[in-house]
């Protein structure tokens, strides 16, 4: 592998074999103005207007509402954009719609947060498998296939066997391959050898580990270096300043900066981010203490996937947040307290009981009383077709078993009936199917569902996420009524606001280890978005 320590849009080499591009560098490979989209009376991008160069990295950053995300949509060809933009691709302007595949046409080729891999083929099956789509496997000739995986491969520097599955490889391997595939489709996109295009990477290394990204960043070093543009969308300032020759800053759906990035310093580019000067760094002295009294929740150690040596403990009525970007690791944290997510290492004690987080389940976490609110209510938290009823019985079933394990209905209608009065669940009807509420009830009814089960710690997961602002506030009401009668409650969110609204505490993590701990006033929502992105050594 090349040396991942150099900025990634500096010359490099061209992977061997692979011609290198026609055409004029001093041209932009993409150029953008005067883009703007609205979803009804909200203008997610005003005017926005972008330049990417030839064999250059540029980034592209802002907050959560910035406009990052509908640009990138907007490329893709997810959203059209509204009347009056301008899009030029490698000096042809985009005069079609770029979805339904328009947007490979024109030389674009994206690499998600979710790499649209398919874990069940092989790495020689994903790397080509626009070929290999509707050809008889039998007509293949597997050994050369897996020669010329095998050499594309080693061209941008990754050595690994084609014929293991993707699902054996760790998720930094499955980006660089990803990328690789992009690369290619860059290469042979159009009928014209050498034609130029450009890698988006929308938050591609969010979830990746330090040392993976090093990795990654010379495979995207050896994409520039055959004179294509890769566009950089990333959360975090640091790794823009290393990887990325040019910035471009989003803020409110409007472009507020655009440049290089020789010489910046990480504070500027945060303050360019946030919009105001940032106040002085300072660290809580309790941080990561693990400290609590008997009948705290105390975890120690924890190790996951993301997040790195994590302790603290929650104390009975106490309103913890977690937040940070995009892969930090604050969500996992749930996850893995909620028996949903695995962890490598780590202990948790609450009630005087041990538990080994490397052996936890959902069932352990019921044992141990703590409940989880997951952040898609859809897919991890309710059955959708359902009944109201049926869904919150399905956390408190073995409450209500009489003798011969008969069902005591009666009792156990009277506990649904009861909850959905205390969440303030509309229409109180047990019997509707859950699908028929709104999206605010809805996650109402997740919310009793957990507490049905008394849990001593609610875990929550980006609890108003899809619900309105009537309902947002009820919810938000309601936990601190929560709170109140005992129960200690661990809030995971990006939602500044919501963790000024709620929180008595607020832990920022990054890079999987907690950065800031936040009290009392510091509780704000500029100084949570600060902290945010700021890194601290």
């Amino acid at each position: 592998m090349a040396d991942g320590t150099a900025r990634a849009g500096k010359q490099a080499d061209a992977p061997a074999g692979v011609p290198a591009p026609t055409g004029g560098a001093g041209d932009p490979l993409l150029e953008i103005e005067g883009l703007s989209k609205s979803f009804g009376s909200t203008r997610a991008l005003d005017r926005a207007w972008l330049k990417v160069m030839p064999g250059r990295v540029h980034g592209l950053v802002g907050q959560n509402g910035s406009g990052k995300s509908t640009l990138v949509k907007v490329l893709a060809g997810y959203h059209d954009p509204d009347p009056g933009a301008r899009i030029v691709i490698d000096g042809k302007e985009v005069t079609h719609a770029l979805g339904g595949g328009g947007s490979r046409a024109y030389g674009l080729h994206f690499v998600h947060q979710d790499l649209g891999i398919v874990d069940a083929l092989s790495v020689s099956e994903n790397l080509f498998i626009d070929r290999f789509v509707g050809e008889p496997r039998a007509w293949l000739r597997w050994r050369a296939e897996h020669a010329k995986a095998s050499e594309l491969l080693a061209s941008f520097g990754v050595r690994i066997d084609p014929r293991r599955k993707m699902a054996e490889l760790p998720v930094a391997v499955q980006a660089m391959v990803v990328i690789v595939r992009a690369a290619e489709r860059l290469r042979v996109g159009t009928p014209e050898a050498g034609h130029r295009g450009v890698l988006v990477l929308d938050e591609a290394t969010a979830s990746l580990p330090l040392a993976a990204r090093d990795q990654l960043q010379s495979v995207v070093r050896a994409v520039v270096a055959l004179g294509h543009a890769v566009l950089f969308v990333s959360h975090f300032p640091d790794e823009v300043l290393e990887w990325a020759d040019q910035v471009t800053v989003l803020r409110d759906g409007r472009v507020v900066a655009d440049r290089a990035t020789e010489g910046m310093a990480e504070e500027e580019l945060v303050e360019l981010i946030i919009g105001r000067q940032m106040e002085p760094h300072q660290l809580s002295s309790s941080l990561a203490s693990g400290e609590g009294s008997p009948s705290s929740m105390v975890v120690t150690g924890l190790q996951g996937d993301e997040v790195d040596d994590l302790s603290f403990a929650v104390r009975p009525g106490e309103v913890l947040g977690l937040t940070g970007l995009v892969g930090s690791g604050f969500d996992e944290v749930t996850r893995i307290l909620g028996g949903a997510g695995a962890a490598r290492a780590g202990e948790m004690v609450l009630d005087g009981r041990r538990w080994n987080l490397t052996a936890y389940s959902p069932a352990a976490a019921r044992r141990a009383g703590v409940s989880l609110v997951p952040h898609d209510r859809h897919r991890l938290g309710v059955a959708p077709a359902l009944s109201v009823s049926e869904n919150i019985s399905l956390a408190i079933l073995d409450r209500y078993r009489g003798l011969a394990g008969r069902i005591q209905h009666r009792r156990l209608r009277h506990e649904v009936r009861r909850l959905l009065e205390d969440y303030d669940v509309r229409p109180p009807d047990p019997d509707l199917p859950l699908k028929s509420l709104s999206g605010g009830n809805q996650q109402k009814v997740v919310i009793a569902k957990a507490m049905a089960a008394r849990p001593r710690v609610l875990l929550l997961d980006e609890p108003t996420n899809g619900v309105d602002v009537g309902a947002r506030s009820e919810i938000l009401e309601k936990l601190r009524d929560v709170a109140r009668a005992g129960t200690a409650v661990v809030c995971a969110t990006t939602d500044a606001s919501q963790l000024e609204d709620l929180c008595d505490r607020v832990f920022v993590l990054r890079r999987g280890r907690l950065c800031a701990e936040l009290t009392g006033d510091a509780i704000n929502e500029d100084r949570i978005v600060q902290e945010t992105y700021t890194s601290v050594a």
